[in-house]
């Protein structure tokens, strides 16, 4: 197999990869905001107390609500938690996925043919040797 298939199926799983962090971004938001039920009763009502001529009545109807205000509590703690996980995997799922992505890369532009340069030597020589005294100079060094 060619390597630029195997980088553009590289990138093809990685972009899948961060559809899904997407995807479970927008679940989560969806459970945050969006998915509360609404249909029985609102978000910001709560059962209320009643009294009753019987007091066996009334007690019935506190326990009644004590319990399906619990059981409210429980699905709105449980909505935000699953909102706030799905988030925080979505997130996680991009920046993993993200951090793979292989910017695509632009041929190489080829120079064109000319003549090639060539160093030349330098301008100034470099340090010299030192000096000998000529034969016949009898002087002390």
């Amino acid at each position: 197999m060619h390597p630029d298939q195997n980088k553009k199926k590289g990138n093809a799983w990685t972009l899948a990869g961060m559809a899904v962090g997407i995807a479970a971004m927008v679940i989560g938001l969806v459970f945050l905001f969006g998915f509360k039920d609404e249909t029985f009763y609102g978000s910001t009502v709560r059962l209320g107390t009643a009294v009753y001529g019987a007091d066996f009545y009334t007690d019935i109807y506190k326990s009644t609500t004590f319990a399906a205000n619990a059981l409210k509590d429980i699905y709105e703690m449980l909505s935000t938690c699953f909102g706030v996980l799905f988030l925080l995997l979505g997130a996680i799922d991009l920046c993993a996925f993200g951090s793979r992505l292989q910017p695509k890369q632009k041929a190489a532009a080829v120079p064109a043919a000319g003549p090639v340069p060539v160093p030349t030597a330098p301008a100034s020589p470099g340090p010299s040797a030192p000096e000998r005294p000529e034969e016949g100079d009898d002087q002390p060094l």
